[in-house]
């Protein structure tokens, strides 16, 4: 009985460290996607929403891990970040309102999809020192215009 005891707590040791492990490594794979592996995106204003959806070309064992929009004074940047994956993930559709972060009170008057090696975004424990850089892009599009 001891020995199913002892066999039961190293067997959830194991899972909970190949657990981190997982999360740990997805995190040091996370990456902007390049412009030209997003494929038919679209931004749509409706009803004070921007919805934002397309398909985003990845390579096996891949998804899309998160987003962004930053606003600097009129214009919209929004970057696309994909990471290692068990299960693939291509498509896109969130409202951006929802994760806008701006420095103004001015209305946007361009949206830009943006990418690039250089820019920079980290998250830290405390949301006082997370640090997103969109300006450092190598590559934008134009996607929409109010």
């Amino acid at each position: 009985m001891k020995k199913k005891i002892m066999n039961v707590f190293g067997l959830a040791i194991c899972i909970v460290l190949v657990f981190f492990g997982w999360k740990i490594y997805q995190n040091s794979t996370r990456t902007i996607i390049p412009i030209d592996d997003m494929l038919e995106i679209s931004l749509e204003n409706k009803d004070n929403k921007l919805n934002l959806s397309g398909k985003i070309d990845l390579g096996a064992f891949e998804r899309i891990s998160n987003w962004g929009a930053v606003q600097k004074e009129g214009v919209i940047y929004v970057y696309i970040m994909k990471t290692k994956a068990i299960i693939q993930s291509k498509h896109l559709d969130i409202d951006l309102n929802d994760v806008i972060i701006s420095d103004s009170n001015e209305k946007p008057s361009k949206v830009y999809l943006v990418s690039g090696s250089e820019i920079e975004v980290k998250f830290d424990d405390d949301p006082r020192k997370d640090y997103i850089d969109v300006m450092n892009y190598d590559d934008k599009t134009l996607i929409f215009t109010f």
